[in-house]
């Protein structure tokens, strides 16, 4: 008899601005949302990974090179996370607006566009 415990899924819920971080990403928010919930899981299993060398890398005090492996593949998905997240805020075109001046962007047909 098949396991069927292995091939289902179960209801949870998360925050938002956990989902919304994880559709920032290619692929499904769910498949990056059990990827990060895999890493988390080995992260916490795993007598080797230092979370204290990893907090202090985060925090700028520590060498990532001083790091294993494990380490650094977590110390990378939260730049990664954290770049995404810092790239999903920004709105160049309401600064500009703000500071009255004008932009230029290119529409679908590569024509140049003067905005302002």
């Amino acid at each position: 008899m098949r396991d069927l415990m292995s091939t289902a899924t179960a209801l949870t819920r998360i925050d938002r601005d956990l989902y919304e971080s994880a559709r920032a990403f290619p692929g499904s928010a769910t498949e990056r949302i059990n990827r990060w919930a895999r890493i988390g899981r080995a992260f916490e299993t795993k007598a080797n990974v230092s979370p204290g060398d990893i907090e202090r890398v985060l925090a700028g005090t520590y060498p990532y090179d001083a790091l294993g492996k494990p380490e650094q593949a977590i110390v990378q998905s939260r730049w990664r996370e954290g770049i995404a997240d810092d790239i999903s805020k920004l709105d160049f075109a309401a600064e500009f607006r703000t500071r009255g001046e004008s932009w230029s962007e290119s529409d679908a047909a590569d024509n140049t566009i003067i905005c302002n």
